[in-house]
C-alpha cells in the first residue's frame, strides 16, 4: 500500500488589508454616507412641506371658525392685497379679540423659548416665511387668486375662486441652490406662485 503523501500548502498570509480591499471599502462607506445624507435630506424637506400644509388647514379652520363667530373678516382684511399673517394677526387668532375665544395657537418660540422669527414673535412657517390670507370684502362669496397676475399659469386678470377667503403658504422644499433672483421680480414671483400651498387647492 502506497502511502499517501500530504501536501501542505500555506494558506496563511499577513495581517492588514491589500491597497484593493482598502479602497472598495472606503469607496463603500462613502457611497453608503452619501446616500443617508440623501435620505436625512429629503425627509427633512418633505417634512417641512407637510408642516407647510398641515398648518395652512388649521390657520384655515381657525379664520373660518372667526368668521363664524363675527360674521366679518378680522380688521384690516383685504380682498386685493395679500394680507400677512403676522404677530398681529396670529394674536388675533389667538384670543386678542372682543370675545377672548381662541381660535388657534401659533408655535412662535422653538424649544428654548427663543423666537422663531428673527423680526419678533411672528407666525412664520418652518421655512420662516410669512402665511398670507385674503378675504371676501363686499361678501359675493368670491376671492381674488392671482397671486399676482404674471405667473405664467395664470391669464393676465383676476382669477377668482368661490370662497369667502382663502389662505396659503410656500413650499421651498424644491428650491435650486443657485436661485437666488431679486425678491419682487418677475422670476421670483414665478417661482413663489408655482410653489404655493394653498387651501383652495387640496394640495
Amino acid at each position: 500500500m502506497k502511502p499517501s503523501r500530504h501536501i501542505e500548502t500555506n494558506t496563511q498570509r499577513s495581517g492588514g488589508f491589500t491597497l484593493v480591499e482598502l479602497l472598495v471599502t472606503v469607496g463603500a462607506i462613502i457611497l453608503l454616507v452619501g446616500v443617508m445624507v440623501t435620505g436625512i435630506n429629503t425627509a427633512r424637506k418633505n417634512t417641512k412641506k407637510k408642516i407647510v400644509q398641515a398648518e395652512v388647514r388649521a390657520i384655515e379652520m381657525a379664520i373660518r371658525e372667526y368668521l363664524t363667530v363675527y360674521r366679518q373678516p378680522p380688521p384690516n382684511s383685504s380682498e386685493t392685497t395679500s394680507m400677512r399673517i403676522d404677530r398681529a394677526f396670529a394674536e388675533i387668532l389667538e384670543g386678542a379679540n372682543p370675545k377672548h375665544q381662541v381660535f388657534m395657537q401659533f408655535k412662535r418660540k422653538n424649544d428654548n423659548g427663543d423666537p422663531i422669527s428673527p423680526w419678533g414673535l411672528d407666525a412664520l412657517d418652518s421655512y420662516q416665511d410669512y402665511y398670507y390670507a385674503k378675504f371676501d370684502m363686499n361678501f359675493d362669496k368670491r376671492v381674488d387668486n392671482s397671486l399676482p397676475a404674471w405667473d405664467p399659469r395664470n391669464p393676465p386678470y383676476t382669477r377668482p375662486v368661490e370662497r369667502d377667503f382663502i389662505c396659503w403658504g410656500y413650499d421651498q422644499s424644491t428650491k435650486p441652490a443657485d436661485f437666488t433672483p431679486r425678491p419682487g421680480s418677475p422670476r421670483w414671483q414665478q417661482y413663489r406662485n408655482s410653489q404655493v400651498i394653498g387651501s383652495w387647492k387640496g394640495n
